[in-house]
């Protein structure tokens, strides 16, 4: 693929090439300006967003042995230097971290490279980083193009649990002519990408068509999605498995499931599904509440899910007629802590509940309030 990048001249002298094609492989740049203090490039990818956070970060300290290896020059606690020779630094090999199949690391690595004297065309620094071992990225500025600061600022793409290094060949053939780095003029940032969740549920419903529970739901996508296991409860706390859906695997397309309990008894029946992914990993989505026979409908003992709860619970009842009236949440006494405004229907009724107030943990009463009088109390424990 032709990479085409934009060389602009500034007032300032300096020079700036910013690539943004998706990959760079090996890129070779000899500079065609004389005189100039600066020779700079800025390559970033516009195809992706990368996090100001670093997970691992990498600062080169001359007085530091484990952040460097030279294979000559001059080294003291502030700068390495190198004048009539070849030599080289190497970064260490540096881990960005994650496990094979995790998604890849995005590595933010900036270099600058110093020089004095009067360097012509047959000295040179190279900036070279290393992926996994091989290339990724080769920068060359001749001597005599600046008369500063060879600067790089490359974002790269690692595998996770692959390395980078990064390595800087220099080479003059005068002892007057220095090319020299400086404690913190290599630096490197990782940044790791959120894990995606397995899946992202948009919808999860149920109704009975003739006397069958037809549970439906819809995911966004799915990241390696084995399947969903669907489980059914009495009492929304002891849970059965009744059939199984496979998922699709990897996918960023919207999917909808359809799954008809042919066994679904009388009454009131808690569904909820266990989705798995292939490397076990379990999430539960639910429940939902589903009553058979709705035009028997009557007040039934009701049922707070889940319990005990931490923020939010579900108090599930069948109701006889529609009505206007108050769910009230008390302690064991019967005292009164909070009301909550409701519209009853006719059959079945999934109210979720988040108290307002701050609960201690322990056991209260939730229920409804009819005229004077107070019904359907269940308790519930906060955790």
């Amino acid at each position: 693929m032709k990479k085409r990048g934009k060389l602009q001249l500034r007032s300032s002298q300096s020079v700036k090439y910013r690539l943004t094609t998706r990959n760079v492989a090996i890129f070779s740049l000899v500079a065609f300006f004389t005189g100039l203090t600066a020779l700079v490039l800025n390559l970033s990818n516009s195809e992706q967003s990368f996090s100001a956070t670093c997970t691992y970060t990498y600062t080169l300290d001359w007085s530091n042995p484990a952040t460097f290896t030279v294979t000559c020059g001059t080294v003291n606690s502030a700068q390495w230097t190198v004048k009539n020779d070849s030599c080289n630094y190497y970064s260490p090999i540096n881990l960005v971290g994650g496990l094979p199949g995790d998604p890849p690391r995005t590595t933010a690595i900036d270099v600058r490279v110093g020089q004095s004297g009067n360097l012509t065309n047959n000295d040179y620094a190279s900036i070279i980083i290393y992926v996994n071992g091989s290339v990724y990225s080769n920068f060359v500025c001749r001597g005599d193009t600046l008369g500063g600061v060879f600067y790089v600022s490359q974002n790269i793409t690692v595998p996770a649990a692959g390395n980078y290094q990064v390595r800087v060949a220099a080479k003059t053939d005068k002892t007057t002519e220095f090319w020299m780095i400086k404690n913190g003029e290599v630096t490197a940032c990782v940044s790791t990408p959120p894990s995606p969740l397995p899946v992202t549920l948009t919808a999860f419903s149920g109704s009975v068509i003739d006397n069958k529970a037809r549970l439906k739901w819809t995911t966004a996508s799915e990241v390696n999605n084995d399947h969903f296991a669907i489980e059914r409860s009495s009492d929304a706390g002891n849970y059965e498995e009744v059939g199984r859906l496979p998922g699709y695997g990897t996918t960023s397309v919207r999917h909808d499931y359809t799954f008809m309990d042919e066994s679904t008894p009388s009454g009131i029946s808690y569904y909820r599904l266990k989705q798995e992914d292939f490397d076990g990993t379990i999430k539960y989505y639910g429940p939902i509440a589903i009553r058979k026979n709705e035009s028997d409908a009557h007040m039934t003992k009701p049922v707070v899910y889940p319990n005990p709860f931490t923020e939010s619970f579900t108090y599930s009842y069948s109701a006889a007629d529609n009505e206007t009236t108050q769910l009230v949440l008390a302690d064991q006494k019967g005292a009164v802590l909070e009301s909550f405004p409701v519209e009853i229907k006719r059959g079945l009724n999934n109210i979720r509940i988040k108290p307002g107030i701050d609960l201690r943990p322990g056991i209260y009463l939730v229920g409804i309030q009819s005229g004077d009088q107070l019904t359907g109390f269940t308790r519930i424990v906060r955790k």
